[in-house]
């Protein structure tokens, strides 16, 4: 790790920090890969950050000393956080060798990348281990002269908050510039004996200590600068055997006596202090300690009873300088307490909260200044497994912090930041998080500022940020083919009762100067703002992207109309605003299902730059019979820049249906897809497809008569993103009857992708409204498989058509009990109406139905109205005109919130703005609100 990294802040950037308290908020993010990760044993400030990565789902590592038991057949890849540098493969199979077991990298002081992998053959665990070690990043490699038949054991901890990545029970300890690691290797088969290794930087093997068969002789800690190491055993010392016990091992093999003990048990961690001090965490089955070992006698500073169902629990992290302990004590049912001890103040409470918050790990931050604070936050809903954890940024000396944000994952034991600067974050970077699910995925139901509404897929290792910054992907005041003229209204939303300042900045599409402008925003409050170009950036024609980024530590909601207007009223789309950290990266990449849709239409693409250091990126077509047209084509965004592709089938060399690949080569870009009907102008924007693993619901499908003569039709597209055969199978229900579900099932090529036209009608045989479930892959925990988009519309005599998106439901868009989904967009206004839309997630009917709150929240965030209703177990509602049959009605444009609380169930919502005049619908999602 750095040894005795410190950062230093300029008094300004300390006073951004203070900050009042603030309502909390959904964070979004995108994983930075699609393959299946685990993160190598790494300092957790490192410039760049190591995953073993794979197309195959890992197991669990054990909970006691053992082979490694990931067992995974992939690859080594080095990544930057900033996503400014592309990920770099470093290490792949090598002769022989099919399975990385254990990795680790070390940042030393001087700069440089050290690298550490054990690798097994293919012929199982048995098979002897080898280990490869790089000084350079991974551009060499070098096979380290072990003896045959070592392996290094692996034993799972729950990370708590250690300054390294998977370090607590690690047997590879970082080391210094000298030294890069230090490592436990045992003998296979009966009679274990470990020997403790020092690799030095050139790739030196020396063996430091030799250990007794049969004994717990583990690496347990280090000190600061990877100098000194802890280690538990019987250490064979000139031939003779010594005592069990715990010692201090310098890298150059002195001993040092810390405490003989007849056993020591394998839930061990500790540190070492500059004067020689020792921090020990035992957590035996039967009580758990905190000592303090110094002048050859101990000091118990914390110890509670056995940690059972969630009961009593007691761990510690080092403080920044490793002179110290940062404690959290949680017993059930009473309140949380942080304590920090110091070898020269002792014991002292930093705070505690009566609310008893599940703190489940703790980061301090290189300055000493302050601490992340993480806790567990368990959505407590039928149905819904997924658990989040909870962010805050607690400055030392204030009291415990009121508010925490969400980062809403699929999460698993293991789950752990893997790369994190708190001082960074603290004002405004970004992080990397592993949510580390299991090997079948925990799934998102069958489905505060809100958010969420823009993630593909809610687990794997992410990047995120508490910082809020948005970006609006098209706003437009400019004419456009067939005789459209393109205009945009945006509509913010400030739930904090303090006012906000916003800081927004239009981006020309294709380039030009930015307009840089400020809004301040009053506290609950809701704003319409027409023709928004003109009046925020003071601008009589143009199109581009507007980035807002609300006053640190605050957040805020936004969405825009897009529209062209004509004699009889207006053809439009919603566009959402997408969080910048919810961009697609180098490794993950994104689907669109319904990109192509043939010569009756075209298709355009906005690709904004979300890194602000410019990104490039390819799309490639995939038709009936697999990948189609040209596969050569990537093209660059500049530097916080955005630029449109128009007619992107004529581009890529596609005249007919097609699903698009995008892929990010380059950067982090946010790309936004819009199909526009060439006979009625009218444009739907496609988010991309939700990843898939897991059973998805498209809320809404159906075959019906409207009004004003319209006659909606469900149009459904499939894209197989394996390179082999897969299968989707749907399941369609009425919304309106108790009855079971009717299942199809589709099989595709490799790549292909397909369109069932009026599928409600042809594939199912049913009229009305429905909802629609479908799954593809073969087990949960594939990334691969069938891809899914819907667009529901309405066919004019001239063959012309008017619709509106209807995407698949991720898990941020359904709530059950003691959670609500918010909806912004929604306007009162006798030029439209606002239909409500409400599906509960439940498999099969029978016969109940659930309780479901609505609430409509004006611009001045009072409520205008309340009510409930119900929706029909496995079934839906329709709510049509929500607002004048409510009797709401307004003198001028009135925007406002819906606001969705189930008392029962899980239920999923949206919203459609529909265009009296020529009953075009735009639909609005709905996002998740923090708790």
């Amino acid at each position: 790790m750095r040894a005795g990294r410190t950062t230093i802040f300029l008094s300004l950037a300390l006073a951004i920090l203070l900050v009042p308290d603030a309502v909390a908020r959904i964070i979004s993010y995108a994983p930075v890969t699609s393959r299946f990760t685990r993160p190598a044993v790494q300092p957790r400030d490192a410039s760049r950050f190591l995953l073993i990565e794979s197309r195959e789902p890992f197991t669990m590592p054990s909970m006691f000393p053992g082979p490694a038991a990931s067992l995974a057949k992939g690859e080594l890849v080095l990544h930057d956080p900033s996503g400014i540098n592309e990920p770099k493969v470093v290490f792949t199979r090598t002769a022989g060798t099919d399975r990385i077991d254990l990795a680790a990298m070390n940042e030393t002081a001087d700069g440089r990348l050290h690298l550490l992998v054990v690798a097994n053959p293919v012929s199982g665990v048995s098979s002897p281990s080898r280990y490869f070690y790089s000084g350079d990043g991974g551009e060499s490699w070098t096979m380290l002269a072990l003896a045959e038949g070592l392996y290094t054991p692996e034993f799972f901890r729950e990370d708590v908050g250690s300054p390294v990545v998977r370090g607590r029970g690690s047997q590879i300890r970082p080391g210094d510039s000298e030294t890069p690691f230090v490592i436990a290797a045992s003998l296979r088969g009966s009679g274990q004996r470990t020997v403790f290794h020092a690799i030095d930087a050139g790739g030196t093997v020396r063996a430091l200590m030799e250990m007794a068969a049969n004994t717990h002789a583990l690496l347990l800690g280090s000190d600061l600068e990877g100098k000194r190491f802890l280690i538990s055993g019987r250490p064979i010392v000139g031939g003779v055997e010594q005592p069990d016990g715990i010692r201090i091992l310098d890298a150059d093999g002195t001993l040092d006596e810390v405490l003989l003990t007849a056993a020591t048990h394998p839930f061990t961690e500790g540190w070492i202090t500059s004067g020689g001090e020792v921090y020990l965490e035992e957590a035996p089955s039967t009580h758990q300690t905190l000592r303090l070992f110094r002048s050859g006698s101990s000091e118990t500073l914390v110890s509670v009873g056995t940690r059972a169902n969630n009961g009593p629990v007691v761990f510690a992290v080092p403080t920044h300088d490793f002179e110290g302990a940062w404690i959290v004590e949680r017993k059930t049912g009473e309140p949380t307490r942080l304590l920090r001890h110091t070898v020269a103040g002792g014991l002292e409470t930093m705070w505690t909260d009566l609310t008893g918050p599940e703190v489940e790990a703790i980061h301090p931050a290189a300055s000493g200044e302050r601490v992340l604070v993480q806790v567990h936050r368990p959505r407590a809903v039928e149905m819904r497994v997924i658990v989040d954890p909870a962010l805050a940024i607690w400055e030392i000396g204030a009291p415990a912090p009121r508010r925490y944000d969400e980062l809403f994952l699929a999460e698993g034991p293991a789950k752990a930041f893997v790369n994190l600067d708190v001082d960074a974050v603290a004002s405004g970077g970004s992080f990397i998080f592993d949510s580390a699910p299991t090997d079948f995925l925990p799934p998102p139901p069958i489905s505060s500022a809100p958010g969420g509404m823009e993630v593909t897929q809610e687990w794997g290792v992410v990047r995120a940020s508490l910082q809020q910054r948005l970006v609006l992907p098209a706003l437009a005041r400019l004419p456009g083919a067939y005789d459209s003229y393109w205009k945009s209204d945006v509509i913010l939303w400030n739930d904090d009762p303090e006012p906000v300042s916003i800081a927004m900045r239009f981006v020309p599409t294709g380039g030009g100067e930015a307009v840089e402008r400020h809004l301040e925003l009053e506290g609950n409050r809701i704003v319409l703002i027409a023709d928004a170009l003109p009046t925020l950036f003071g601008l009589d024609q143009g199109g581009g992207a507007v980035f807002l980024e609300p006053e640190h530590g605050r957040a805020i909601t936004v969405t825009s109309r897009l529209y062209t207007e004509g004699p009889e009223g207006s053809y439009g789309m919603g566009v959402g605003a997408t969080d910048v950290f919810a961009a697609s990266s180098a490794r993950f990449f994104l689907t669109f299902a319904g990109a192509l849709q043939g010569p009756s239409t075209r298709t355009n693409l906005l690709v904004t730059d979300a890194g602000g250091f410019g990104s490039r990126f390819g799309i490639e077509a995939s038709g009936p019979t697999g990948p189609t047209g040209r596969s050569d084509l990537a093209f660059e965004v500049p530097a916080g820049g955005q630029i449109q592709i128009n007619d992107v089938g004529a581009r890529v060399g596609v005249l007919s249906q097609a699903a698009a690949r995008f892929e990010t080569l380059r950067g982090l870009s946010i790309p936004s897809l819009v199909l526009i009907d060439n006979r009625t102008n009218d444009p739907t924007m496609f988010p991309p497809d939700v990843v898939a693993s897991v059973p998805r619901m498209i809320p809404f499908v159906g075959h019906l008569d409207g009004a004003n003569g319209s006659r909606f039709r469900t149009d459904l597209f499939l894209y197989n993103t394996a390179d082999e055969v897969r299968g989707v199978t749907f399941a369609a229900k009425a919304l309106d009857r108790d009855e079971p579900e009717s299942w199809v099932s589709f099989t595709l090529l490799p790549r292909e992708s397909k369109i069932i036209p009026d599928a409600y009608r042809l594939a199912f045989g049913r009229e009305g409204l429905g909802r629609l479930r479908f799954w593809s892959a073969r087990s949960a925990a594939e990334t691969e498989g069938v891809r899914v988009a819907a667009r529901i519309y309405t066919e004019k005599p001239d063959g012309g058509t008017y619709g509106f998106v209807m995407p698949a439901l991720n898990a941020f868009q359904t709530a059950g009990p003691g959670e609500s989904l918010e909806i912004l967009g929604a306007v009162i206004d006798p030029r439209f109406r606002t239909n409500l839309a409400l599906v509960d997630t439940f498999t099969q009917a029978n016969g109940g139905s659930q309780r479901v709150e609505v609430e409509i929240i004006g611009p001045d965030g009072a409520r205008l109205d309340r009510f409930e209703t119900t929706v029909r177990n496995a079934g839906g509602t329709h709510l049509l005109d929500l607002f004048g049959s409510r009797g709401l009605t307004a003198d001028r444009p009135t925007p406002v919130v819906i606001r969705v609380s189930p008392g029962t169930g899980v239920v999923g919502a949206f919203a459609t703005l529909v265009d009296n005049g020529t009953s075009d619908p735009i639909y609005l999602g709905a996002a998740l609100a923090s708790q």
